[in-house]
């Protein structure tokens, strides 16, 4: 559960000075649970990553980041690359191309 003094370190992931991993260790118990995310996302984050975010990230590191899966602390850089295959799912999600049912 967020606790109420997040709205700051929220404010500054949004400003990439402070990363998510970060946020939710510290606001969060490291714990990202279902009360972290709002109900209509809900649906496509909880079956995604249950169905293909592990599939995705680790054709991501693979193909772009050319490392060994999951053995990097990750930059914004990084984020920013692959915040674009979570975007395009989650539109093919919105779009019924992307069945998670």
């Amino acid at each position: 559960m967020l606790k109420e003094t997040a709205n700051e370190d929220l404010q500054a992931v949004r400003n990439e000075t402070m990363s998510g991993i970060e946020f939710f260790i510290k606001n969060c118990d490291g714990k990202f649970t279902e009360e972290d995310v709002s109900e209509e996302i809900f649906p496509f984050v909880n079956a995604y990553y249950e169905r293909y975010y592990l599939t995705d990230y680790g054709l991501w590191v693979i193909d772009d980041l050319i490392e060994v899966p999951f053995g990097f602390i990750g930059t914004w850089e990084n984020y920013h690359d692959f915040e674009y295959t979570i975007d395009h799912a989650y539109q093919d999600y919105k779009d019924q191309k992307l069945y998670l049912n």
